[in-house]
């Protein structure tokens, strides 16, 4: 028998200094080093300890783990934060059963994170689905519609709940502005799915958002080096022009706003994700909107919540909000584990620290370096890069604002799913652009070849499906990880240039159908592998 199998893995794997491109958003101890916690990696197994003295309780929290909720209370600007060490999905599961009652009904978006459909098993939940827009341009789900959510609301006037993830595993955020006005018009409950979001609330309040064009070839840098030099590469391309996704403008940054600004209830972030802590924590925020619209007093019985005399002594301690905090806490307790731990937690405490000590340095280089990345990618012939731009028009990316009565004059547009008569329907997501989602399929290359192609040079992307390659980066990778990327993106087209394909820019991708949803979804949720479950 083998031994230490894993283990020799890991070694091997940090030995190698690979360049991560997957969770988590760290990237390694040198992030904790950089921003003054090495200490914290060198000495974590002295800090994997037990609930004794002095170290607070998770679920009775009133000291060093309080102080830790009340710094995420504060950089999300959320009435309660609440540590979780089980995983997203965890807090998924807790606020679905804190918001719907067994056997009632929860509106979801059909492509959630695996937790919500345990949380409709344990609680004998209904779901009504709603399905997300499918960005016919690329093959991948978008955002969810703010339109279809009302109409979901109004034939399902009894369901207590919606939940959706925004962003999505492809980076698509949903408007989550108007559909939480929406929601809350209905008197119901929105829970948020940030899994792989929880940066956008400091992009937004370090003030990072705003639009910014990045040019093609922008930046000081030597040019792509493969075995044949610069030169030759450049004379090989110079008649085939660039072609790139990114087009002659440029692509715009202008990231998304995050839940947490946007009027949701209960938002559960993965800080592990993007983020400095361990994997597997996160962080659950209840916001204000949760407190609101008091609906009279309850009184618990077996069978739930009764409306019970507002005069009672248990009354006046158990006011109705939109969201139980109480039952929400109390779920929080099942699906935790009952002996925490001590190092995810301090991972929290360590990244709360360095998001309020360094973050708005942080923020502004992750920024830079992927500008600087989208900028080097536009020189990489036929390199296909996915774009989104917020408030689209249609589900065809059109930078420019052109009018809907325009859009359906060109060509390419009748041939999409809308036909020559029916309206376009305006598509409200937008992409956070930190997810860098790229193909090569020019040079017959499908996303499962690529990601080989790339792990083959030390470079690691979180998953790959149909022609793509997806790229998260996080709060860790510094301009190193770019510009690896970049080189071996540029070896690869250059390697397989014989392969090379000419598409003209309307025609890069095509699908002769739309990727359907499956009627369950397995594998692995959010936090997992499972490419079955990415649509």
């Amino acid at each position: 028998m083998k031994t230490n199998g894993l283990t020799n893995f890991l070694f091997s794997h940090a030995s190698a200094k690979p360049a991560s491109f997957h969770t988590p958003g760290h990237k390694g101890a040198k992030f904790y080093k950089r921003n003054g916690f090495g200490k914290f990696i060198k000495n974590a197994a002295d800090y994997d300890i037990a609930e004794i003295p002095g170290a607070d309780t998770l679920f009775m929290a009133e000291g060093v783990i309080e102080e830790t909720q009340e710094k995420y209370s504060d950089l999300y600007e959320a009435e309660r934060s609440y540590l979780l060490i089980n995983g997203t999905g965890s807090g998924l599961i807790a606020a679905v059963l804190a918001t719907v009652p067994e056997g009632g009904k929860l509106i979801m978006a059909r492509n959630c994170h695996k937790a919500v459909f345990d949380a409709l098993d344990m609680g004998a939940i209904k779901p009504i689905y709603v399905y997300p827009d499918m960005i016919d341009q690329y093959g991948i789900p978008g955002a969810i519609s703010p339109e279809e959510i009302e109409q979901i609301l109004e034939a399902n006037p009894d369901a207590s709940a919606v939940i959706l993830s925004s962003p999505n595993e492809s980076g698509i955020c949903s408007d989550i502005k108007a559909i939480s006005c929406i929601v809350h018009n209905y008197g119901k409950v929105l829970i948020v799915d940030q899994s792989y979001g929880a940066h956008l609330k400091f992009f937004s309040s370090f003030g990072l958002r705003r639009p910014i064009i990045s040019r093609p070839g922008g930046g000081k840098v030597a040019s792509v080096d493969v075995r044949k030099g610069a030169e030759a590469q450049a004379e090989y391309y110079k008649n085939h022009g660039t072609g790139q996704s990114l087009g002659e403008k440029g692509w715009k940054w202008n990231m998304p706003l995050p839940a947490e600004e946007c009027g949701a209830d209960i938002v559960v972030n993965g800080t592990y994700a993007t983020l400095g802590s361990l994997k597997q924590s996160g962080v659950m925020n209840v916001m204000a909107e949760a407190f609101s619209e008091a609906g009279g007093h309850i009184a618990e019985v077996d069978s739930g919540y009764l409306v019970e005399d507002p005069t009672s002594e248990f009354a006046k301690d158990h006011t109705k909000y939109r969201v139980d905090i109480s039952l929400l806490e109390d779920r929080l307790r099942a699906v935790q584990s009952s002996d925490p731990s001590y190092l995810l937690m301090g991972s929290l405490d360590v990244n709360a620290e360095i998001l309020d000590r360094h973050g708005r340095k942080l923020f502004a280089e992750w920024r830079r370096n992927i500008i600087w990345f989208y900028r080097k990618a536009a020189t990489i012939p036929e390199l296909r890069v996915v774009m989104i731009e917020a408030e689209e028009k249609s589900i065809i990316a059109e930078a420019a604002d052109k009018s809907i009565k325009k859009l359906k004059k060109m060509p390419w547009i009748r041939d999409t799913k809308f036909g020559e008569t029916e309206e376009p329907r305006r598509q409200s997501g937008s992409l956070d652009a930190t997810k860098i989602i790229i193909e090569l399929s020019a040079y017959n290359i499908d996303g499962e070849q690529l990601e080989k192609m790339l792990n083959d040079k030390g470079i690691y992307p979180e998953y790959s499906f149909g022609k793509y390659v997806v790229c998260v980066t996080g709060i860790g990778n510094r301009r190193k990880d770019y510009k690896r990327l970049y080189k071996a993106l540029g070896e690869i087209a250059y390697a397989n240039r014989g392969s090379l394909i000419k598409l003209a820019h309307d025609e890069r991708i095509e699908h002769d159908e739309t990727p359907e949803l499956p009627e369950r979804i397995e594998g692995n949720g959010a936090n997992g592998n499972g490419a079955e479950e990415r649509f």
